[in-house]
């Protein structure tokens, strides 16, 4: 039906065209802003499935209630009556406050981790569980950062399609048009945000970008309604000319600190709960690495003194930890070993390039296959370079970026080894790296004798999901096993027998790049390897038995591991309910050559079944955080007694050891005598506390101990500093009673007033404390 139209009074069309075109613009940026927002948000939200959930629920409720606005906005603007003209106006500046409210939000997304734990904080005091705390966190987050410019993109489209009813006279038509125009800006603003601007200039300057085009556009069409065109003109040149500056001047209008998202790690919020202590995390934190990838963002950070530790999206992923090298070593070395002679290997997923570089130093080796998805991460192993045996320049290297999965499904080669170092299972769209399909693709793409590795992380699942896992790997391999590290498990599957011969495997674990990282780990020789075996095929079997099988249709572990995140207690219970199907490693070991030999062997893993039975409830005492318990005190000493050659026994205590160093121990403390505001006596206790970072970094806290106020710092470089540190802390403590003295023996009453005190104690302690750091400085 036709309408009757009022058209412009100068009879000029290009505003109606411009509004066509604007709303185009106006889906490039929505999405565009939506991929930016949802990349940046996931640091502290988080990639699972109910993060990724949650913003879009807080996206599109915005833009529902911004459409259901829009005859509300008509009234007020007075559109009905004042005719077509200020629709058209409406429109564009709708536009221009898309662009304000996004550049808004993109300012204080620079507060974004602080406004987190605030939440968390808050939140956590509720009676609501830690999952419903997670996602009441993250619920509150989406709608702060993404409701109001959400709104207003939800207003234009109502806009727009008035206006170019009016244009047009047929309103199916009109509305057709500017439908189609919307969505393919809104394909073409999600393509190129995710694909392109992040790849060129990062999330922050690709949101700028945006803002830049939403208010350029939104101008230009305010400005086409007048007789001037060089007004036009004048806004294009000056929108290409900002974004032409800000494309090349990367540098400039900057509004986040990189460094804090770089070293931001949402699995220790504690760590960045105040002011004083995000400070305190820049200036003793260094970043070796930072990029925002098409598929993440990645970070490479080290700690002074301390581990260096591998980001995505806020979270660890690896580190220079022991345990956790442990763990990536052992994902490369034993399915390699397990094989008679691998050639030809495939590695999924890159990390650290630990796993990958452990299975570059086989000598058999002639080629090894990476599938990375992530481009950037390539730049995270190379500052694990010393770790990773430098793999990347290694000529038999050869890296594909795909996903892994895909890789299989498009590939007709086979492997000898296939081993994979995916996310976590709650990482949104992991879970398909751990699903039947999957197993079954890489089980068809083993050659004969080929073995497949996979890692299976024993901290954030439940039992239940461990046996999903299990069982599901189980499905598709003839033979499977398990060895437990100290912090995860690594499952290797075949469709041919695995028969471990000592003899064997001693002479190959011997090659100098494999023994040089197990002996590391206390996992050399040969033995100590093989003792780390927890479970073969009929313990799998009977672990995994009332397991769910996670398939691509149900994704059982997509949805059921996020529940468990942030749940690290799960980890002793994990690790003592795979303890409770333990087998002896016996029966899959070649018999020794002859009687005698057979009978020492029957005897050292006897020896080694026993040792376990005390190692199970200690490790898993261990992993509750449980290090004070009398029950595991009493079984680290009968390890320490009866079985000290037990490997995981003497890595266990290796841990406990680096653990109770990380224990504030007091120093010295003093007792000052001062009066409050009252003018009552109290009592001012100044205490020196040490605490250990690493076996090269310490720390000397001075605090108030009743009240717990922190009133300094210094931290110290180096090894065996103990009686520097011991020095340092008596001086300055000799330093804040004599000022204390001095000030008391000015005062008619002989007690100082406590504010004054203080004041006092703060100046010496930092004077001091920036005297040993200058003089730290000119030591280097």
């Amino acid at each position: 039906m036709k309408e009757t139209a009022a058209p412009l009074k100068t009879g000029n069309t290009l505003p109606f065209k411009l509004v066509l075109w604007g709303i185009g613009v106006s889906g490039f940026c929505a999405l565009g802003y939506e991929v930016l927002w949802t990349r940046i948000l996931t640091v502290v939200v988080g990639a699972s499935v109910y993060g990724f959930t949650t913003m879009l629920a807080a996206f599109l409720t915005g833009i529902a209630l911004g459409s259901k606005a829009h005859g509300i906005f008509t009234i007020i603007s007075g559109a009905k009556e004042k005719g077509i003209e200020r629709s058209i106006f409406g429109f564009g500046a709708v536009q221009i406050i898309i662009g304000l409210t996004a550049l808004l939000v993109t300012f204080y997304i620079r507060d974004l981790p602080s406004v987190s734990i605030t939440l968390w904080d808050y939140l956590g005091k509720m009676n609501i569980g830690l999952f419903g705390v997670r996602q009441w966190t993250n619920l509150i987050l989406a709608f702060l950062y993404m409701v109001v410019p959400a709104f207003f993109m939800g207003l234009a489209f109502p806009f727009a399609g008035k206006v170019h009813s009016e244009y047009r006279k047929l309103t199916g038509s009109a509305v057709g048009e500017v439908l189609a125009y919307n969505t393919t800006g809104a394909i073409l603003g999600s393509a190129l945000s995710g694909f392109v601007l992040i790849y060129l200039f990062g999330i922050e300057r690709s949101l700028q970008m945006l803002t830049v085009i939403n208010m350029g556009f939104g101008l230009l069409i305010m400005t086409s309604l007048s007789k001037q065109r060089s007004l036009s003109w004048v806004t294009v040149v000056l929108t290409a000319g900002l974004l032409c500056f800000m494309s090349f001047n990367t540098t400039a209008l900057r509004m986040w600190d990189m460094k804090y998202f770089a070293i931001f790690r949402t699995n220790q919020p504690e760590v960045f709960s105040t002011p004083e202590k995000v400070r305190e995390a820049l200036d003793h934190t260094d970043v070796l690495y930072y990029a925002e990838g098409i598929e993440s963002s990645v970070s490479s950070i080290k700690i002074k003194g301390g581990v260096q530790t591998f980001l995505t999206n806020g979270r660890s992923e690896a580190s220079t930890h022991l345990a956790d090298q442990q763990t990536q070593y052992t994902l490369g070395h034993l399915p390699m070993l397990l094989n008679k002679g691998p050639k030809k290997v495939l590695v999924v997923a890159l990390g650290s390039g630990m796993t990958l570089g452990a299975t570059s130093v086989h000598p058999s080796v002639e080629q090894v296959t990476l599938v990375e998805i992530e481009p950037k991460v390539i730049g995270i192993a190379r500052t694990f370079g010393e770790y990773n045996h430098h793999v990347l320049d290694n000529p038999m290297l050869r890296i594909i970026f795909n996903d892994g999965r895909n890789f299989l499904l498009t590939t007709k080669e086979k492997f000898d080894v296939i081993t994979a170092d995916p996310i976590h299972p709650w990482f949104r769209g992991a879970g398909y790296l751990y699903t039947t399909e999957y197993f079954k693709l890489a089980s068809e793409h083993l050659n004969d004798g080929g073995v497949m590795g996979q890692w299976l992380p024993i901290y954030e699942l439940t039992v239940d999901n461990l046996r999903s896992v299990v069982k599901t790997f189980n499905e598709n391999f003839r033979y499977t096993m398990m060895w437990l590290n100290h912090n995860d498990a690594t499952l290797v599957g075949s469709n041919s027998p695995i028969m471990l011969d000592e003899a064997e495997l001693g002479r190959r674990i011997s090659a100098r790049g494999v023994s040089e990282d197990l002996k590391r780990m206390m996992m050399y020789p040969a033995r100590e390897f093989l003792s780390y075996f927890i479970l073969g095929p009929d313990g799998m079997k009977a672990f995994g038995k009332d397991g769910t099988i996670n398939t691509d249709d149900n994704l059982y572990l997509e949805f059921s591991a996020p529940l468990s995140i942030g749940k690290f207690y799960l980890m002793e219970e994990n690790a003592d309910n795979i303890s409770r199907n333990r087998e002896s490693i016996l029966p899959y070991l070649a018999p020794a050559k002859d009687d005698n030999a057979r009978q020492e062997q029957i005897t050292y893993w006897q020896a080694c079944d026993r040792a376990a039975r005390v190692y199970d409830p200690a490790h898993a005492l261990s992993l509750g955080g449980k290090f004070d318990a009398p029950e595991f005190g009493r079984l680290l000493d009968e390890l320490d007694n009866n079985y000290p050659w037990y490997a995981p026994g003497r890595f266990l205590k290796n841990e406990y050891l680096t653990e109770i160093s990380k224990e504030p121990r007091l120093l010295e403390a003093r007792s000052f005598i001062v009066l409050n505001e009252k003018g009552e006596r109290t009592e001012l206790q100044i205490a020196a506390v040490m605490s250990s970072i690493s076996s090269e970094m310490a720390v000397v806290d001075f605090v108030e101990s009743s009240a717990r106020t922190f009133y300094g710092q210094l931290y110290i470089p180096g090894r065996n500093t103990d009686a520097f540190i011991r020095h340092f802390a008596s001086d300055v403590m000799t330093a804040i009673n004599a000022a204390y003295l001095e000030e008391a023996a000015a005062l008619p009453q002989g007690i100082p007033p406590a504010d004054l005190t203080v004041s006092r104690i703060k100046n010496v302690i930092k004077m001091k404390v920036q005297e040993q750091e200058a003089a730290f400085k000119s030591n280097r």
